[in-house]
Parts: C-alpha cells; sequence; structure tokens
C-alpha cells in the first residue's frame, strides 16, 4: 500500500458571517490556522455618546469593563453583564458637547480624566472595592498646580506606581506627574514636554512614550529621576497626519503609532537602537483611519472607528497581518467619520476582549484559535463479503464544532456507487444532520454535511462513507478518496459558533494496496514484504500490536481473510525459504 499526503493551498482570507453575530472576519494567521473575534455580548450603556474603555479584576475574580459614557463612567460586571456602578463625570463647559473621558485602574482605584468641568471635574479617583453593590468617588484633583480641570488623556505606571496626565485639553504641550503613594489622593511631582502638542502617553517602569500630536512624532523619555526627565529620542513621523497614540511592545523592542487622519497608516518602529530608530511595517483598515492601539504579546488591538476591532499579527513586525476584526459599526467603512469604535482593551484575564463604541455600546467579546494541526483525513478501505466497502473519515480540531462539510472525490478498480455518509459510532454521533450537499456521481464525488449541537475540541472518527462495489468485480478494491479543494464553490469547511475556518494540511491518501501486497507496516516508501513487517503481523497476531492500517496489505496471500496465522506463514516462507512472492492488489 502505497499512502500519498498532499498540503493544499489554503486560503489567505475568508469573510464570513458569523451563525449568531454581526460579520466578522476570518483570515490565516502567522502562528495559527483561523483566528476570530466572536461577539459574547454587547450592551447600550448610553444611546448617544461612548468613549473609551477598560478593564478591571476584582480580587474575587470577577471580571469588570469600564465605560465612559455621556455623564459619567459605567463599570459593567461581564459574568452578569449589569452595570454594578457608576461615577458620575462632568458633562459642560470646554468640552462643548464631547463628553470624552479616559480612564486606567491600579489595584482598587480607578483613575479618570475628562475635557469637561463641572461635578466630579479633575483627575477623578474612584474606589472600586465596594462592587459589586457599587464605587466610591473618593476624591477630585487638578490636573496641574495652575489649578486645571481638564486632560483628555492619562497612563498609570502600574509598575511604579505614577500617573501620567496630558495636560489641559488635547493639544496640549504638557505632562502632569502625580506620586499614587497614596492611591486616594494623587501628589503632584513635576512636568515635561514639548512646545507644540502632545495628546496621548503610554508609561511603564518609568519609560514613557508620548504621541506629539500636531508635532508630527513621538517621544521616548527617561522618567527614573522625576525631576530631571531626559528626552531619549524624538521620532519624526514621515508624511504624518496627527500622531495620536503610541505603543510599545511587551519586551519595548517595537513601538506602535496611530495618526487619526484619513489614510494615515498604523506604523510599526524598530526603537531596539535608539540612534537608528526606523519603519519598518505598516497597516490600514478598510475605513482609511485608526484611532487607538494596543499591543498584548505579538498582537496588535486596534480600535478603528467605523472599522471595528482589528487584531494584527505582528509576530514579524515587517509584515503586520490582519488575523481578524469584528466590525462594530456595520453600517459602513466611509468616507473616513468618526464613527464606531472608539477604545479597546485585550488585558482582561479571562481573554475576553471590551470594544467601546461612540454610539454608547460596549462590545465584549471572545477570541478564537486553532492551531495549524486541524485537519481531515480518511482510514484505509473495509471491504464486506456482500460488495460492500467503506472510508472512516476522521477530523482534528481544537475549537467546538457545530457544523463540517466535507467534499471528496472516490476512484477503485470497478465500477462502484457512493451511497451515503454516517456518523454511526462516531465522535459526531449526536450530531443530528448528515445529508449531502452536492452529488456528481458521473464524476464520483460528493460533498457532504454533518451538524448538531457541538463537537468537543479532539481528535478522531467523525463520519463513515458507504459504497457499493458493482457485481462480479468484487474483490476489485476502493483505491482512494481525495478532500477537494474547490469543486463548484464547495470547499471544507469548519464551523464554531461564530466563525469558520478551513482545516490545514487535508491529507489524502491512495488508501490502500498499491502494487504488491505486504506493506503492513504502512511504509510511505512502499518497501514491501521486508522483516519489519514481519514483526509487525507477529505483534498484531500475537501480541495485542496494532492492526495494520490497510487491511488489503496484510492478506498476503490474497485469500480475502486479512493479517491470519496462514498470510504469516506465507510472509515466513517468502522472506526466508524463497516461497512464492505476495499476491497482487489488483
Amino acid at each position: 500500500m502505497k499512502i500519498v499526503l498532499k498540503r493544499h493551498l489554503v486560503l489567505n482570507i475568508l469573510t464570513v458571517s458569523a451563525l449568531f453575530c454581526l460579520p466578522a472576519a476570518v483570515v490565516q494567521a502567522q502562528d495559527t490556522s483561523f483566528y476570530s473575534l466572536c461577539l459574547e455580548s454587547q450592551l447600550t450603556l448610553d444611546p448617544s455618546e461612548g468613549s473609551d474603555c477598560w478593564g478591571w479584576r476584582h480580587p474575587s475574580g470577577t471580571e469588570y469593563a469600564i465605560m465612559g459614557v455621556g455623564n459619567g463612567i459605567a463599570f459593567v460586571n461581564t459574568d452578569n453583564l449589569l452595570t454594578e456602578g457608576f461615577a458620575e463625570g462632568p458633562t459642560d463647559g470646554v468640552c462643548g458637547g464631547a463628553f470624552w473621558r479616559d480612564m486606567m485602574t491600579w489595584g482598587n482605584y480607578c483613575y479618570a480624566v475628562s475635557e469637561c468641568s463641572g461635578t466630579n471635574d479633575g483627575i477623578i479617583v474612584i474606589d472600586m472595592s465596594f462592587l459589586p453593590d457599587s464605587v466610591h468617588i473618593v476624591g477630585t484633583f487638578a490636573v496641574n498646580p495652575g489649578g486645571s480641570r481638564t486632560s483628555h488623556n492619562l497612563c498609570v505606571d502600574s509598575l511604579k506606581g505614577y500617573l501620567y496626565v496630558e495636560g489641559i485639553g488635547s493639544a496640549n504641550n504638557t505632562v502632569y506627574i502625580h506620586d499614587l503613594s497614596n492611591p486616594e489622593s494623587p501628589s503632584y511631582v513635576t512636568s515635561f514636554g514639548i512646545s507644540s502638542g502632545i495628546h496621548d502617553i503610554y508609561a511603564m517602569n518609568d519609560t514613557v512614550y508620548v504621541a506629539e500630536g500636531g508635532n508630527h512624532s513621538f517621544s521616548i523619555w527617561d522618567l527614573t529621576n522625576k525631576s530631571s526627565p531626559a528626552l531619549l529620542v524624538r521620532v519624526a513621523v514621515p508624511n504624518s497626519g496627527y500622531v495620536h497614540n503610541v505603543w510599545p511592545t511587551d519586551n519595548r523592542d517595537y513601538v506602535v503609532t496611530t495618526e487619526e487622519t484619513t489614510g494615515k497608516s498604523v506604523k510599526i518602529w524598530d526603537v531596539r537602537d535608539l540612534n537608528n530608530v526606523s519603519l519598518v511595517g505598516q497597516y490600514l483598515g478598510p475605513n482609511g483611519m485608526a484611532h487607538n492601539a494596543q499591543v498584548k504579546g505579538n498582537k496588535v488591538y486596534l480600535s478603528h472607528y467605523e472599522s471595528g476591532v482589528a487584531v494584527l499579527d505582528i509576530s514579524d513586525p515587517t509584515n503586520p497581518l490582519e488575523i481578524a476584526r469584528y466590525d462594530s459599526y456595520p453600517e459602513g467603512e466611509g468616507p473616513p467619520a468618526f464613527n464606531g469604535t472608539w477604545g479597546c482593551y485585550p488585558f482582561a484575564s479571562n481573554g475576553l476582549i471590551y470594544g467601546s463604541n461612540i454610539d454608547g455600546r460596549l462590545w465584549i467579546l471572545r477570541e478564537e484559535a486553532a492551531a495549524v494541526a486541524d485537519t481531515i483525513y480518511p482510514g484505509p478501505p473495509t471491504y464486506f463479503g456482500s460488495g460492500f466497502a467503506k472510508i472512516d473519515i476522521y477530523a482534528v480540531n481544537t475549537q467546538p464544532l457545530k457544523k463540517l462539510v466535507i467534499p471528496f472525490s472516490y476512484a477503485g478498480g470497478a465500477p462502484m456507487t457512493f451511497i451515503a455518509c454516517s456518523t454511526k459510532a462516531t465522535r459526531a454521533s449526536d450530531f443530528t444532520l448528515s445529508q449531502a450537499v452536492a452529488l456528481d456521481s458521473a464524476n464520483s464525488r460528493v460533498v457532504w454535511e454533518i451538524a448538531g449541537t457541538e463537537l468537543p475540541p479532539g481528535s478522531g472518527k467523525v463520519m463513515t462513507a458507504w459504497f457499493k462495489i458493482e457485481f462480479g468485480y468484487y474483490p476489485a478494491t476502493l483505491d482512494h478518496l481525495v478532500f477537494i479543494d474547490d469543486w463548484g464553490g464547495h470547499e471544507p469547511i469548519f464551523y464554531g459558533d461564530c466563525f469558520q475556518y478551513r482545516p490545514f494540511d487535508l491529507d489524502y491518501a491512495d488508501v490502500c494496496c498499491d502494487g504488491l501486497r505486504g506493506n503492513i507496516n504502512n511504509d510511505p516508501e512502499g518497501n514491501n514484504a521486508n522483516i519489519i513487517d514481519l514483526t509487525y503481523l507477529v505483534d498484531f497476531i500475537f501480541r495485542g500490536g496494532s492492526a495494520p492500517l490497510c487491511p488489503a496489505e496484510a492478506d498476503i496471500d490474497g485469500s480475502g481473510n486479512s493479517g491470519d496465522v496462514v498470510d504469516l506463514t506465507y510472509l515466513v516462507d517468502y522472506i526466508f525459504r524463497s516461497g512464492p512472492g505476495p499476491v497482487s492488489c489488483n
């Protein structure tokens, strides 16, 4: 028997409609077969106004999504989807009706700012430890020594315990630093900045990254000595729009920037050598205008306005690859406008991702990924004296599946008829649907679909294909079963709750008995009837070893009784006593 494995091409991009959620994109990742964002739930927290979002894990383990809305900040329990806390924020003054709010957490406290003045303006300190009962505003504080109480952005250095607050609005030129040694009462330390605009800040372990807005640049600072901030590098962004935000990779080797300007890309910078910072990769979503980027591991999570939440694989920073996208604004993709996703939070310990829409909706998404091992493959044929034959079809899936569509062709040394496929006595035996989607008997090809409640991750048989060999030709063999890449729009597809993907590494086999019998150990080179095959057969008959993958190969004498003592004796005579050779398969 000769086993022939074929690797088939895989679609680079599959655009799909979720089974119970809005359209999502499922694409090939560099390190996984597929990756998808699936809708867990959505809530409208404010019918007209939403801004940034963040997340927090309660000491009990409950995960909370935090989102800015028109009149404050909402705290949503992601288990029961209830808003269990609300902190009223300012709603008048210089904000001019744009109730932008930015927030981050440290310990049991949430720190928030807004460009509005009024009730609870300034740096708002919110104690979240009373959840699920409520949250408490424990104080509000001026942004700077001059008493300003408005700001567009902030960032907490969670390793060092400092709060960095952008000045008095979205085009200010100063960052103000506050010590959080007393987390309920931030104390002003010092400030630093530039002369022509700062928009956003990322701070970690005394290194601060600044998106410099209309200055068309970003900068990196050493704040080890707070009284003497040291500029490490300033990078001019070529042909820049408004440099909106900046976020480093976990190892600080690369930096990702966005520009919030039509047609300006998300950019990836190599900052390993601060004397030679270089632009190495770029990406732009369909609507042409990104908002914010955050990095987790080798993935970038983007709030990309009308294009929704996008995820990029940057394991190769020179080739950022979109691996998933959830469209939270299906109404359109442009011309670029300020609609759709404002903020994105990918750091929840339970793997959930939060997205906040300008229209006041909170999206709770989950990530789905499958390994490259996901595949389908056939076993050897089994023959029955009545002229029937069957081939079991196996699947490996790393995600729960609700439907499999499997196109295949078949051929053999005799006329034969495809009868049906069955899930009986397989992993998919609970599936309630098993049917032909397409049948082309003249060309010996079938598209079969099975579906049900859920097929858990695992490996093993999922269905059996049955054939009838025409009378008078038996024991002629069923030579092969081939999975078809594409036939009239049909291709192998695995379906989950809100994703679909092609199984990788589709294997087909010229399944059984090519030439002379005797390749009992399934040697891929087809080395038949040698001492290794003899040992395999002895182990099978007398020691409980594995059965031959192709029973016909072990039927050395062609009697129809596979792998018995007669075959063993025949093989011994052939190898050691110059007996007759194995019978041909044909």
